[in-house]
C-alpha cells in the first residue's frame, strides 16, 4: 500500500474545504459524516434499477445534500454556529 503525506500533521484535527482545520470529533465533521453516509445509502438504492422518475427525484436529492455539504464545509465561524 502507497503512504501519503500531508505535511500538516495530525493533531487530531483535519482540513476542511478554504483550508480551515477542525477537530476531527467537531461536530461539523459529524454532521458532515452524516450526509455522507445518506448519500451513500441513496446511491445504493438508486442502484437497485428504480423506476426512471424516481430514480431521477433520488439523484436530484443527492445533488443537494452535496451542496449542502460543501456549504457547511465552507461555511467560516461567522456563518456557522457550532452545534
Amino acid at each position: 500500500m502507497i503512504s501519503i503525506f500531508t505535511k500538516t500533521g495530525d493533531e487530531g484535527k483535519t482540513s476542511i474545504r478554504g483550508g480551515r482545520r477542525v477537530s476531527k470529533t467537531s461536530n461539523i465533521i459529524k454532521l458532515l459524516g452524516h450526509i455522507d453516509d445518506i448519500n451513500s445509502s441513496l446511491g445504493f438504492v438508486n442502484a437497485m434499477k428504480l423506476p426512471s422518475d424516481l430514480s431521477d427525484r433520488v439523484f436530484e436529492i443527492q445533488n443537494r445534500l452535496f451542496d449542502i455539504g460543501a456549504w457547511i464545509a465552507d461555511a467560516t465561524s461567522d456563518d456557522f454556529i457550532e452545534l
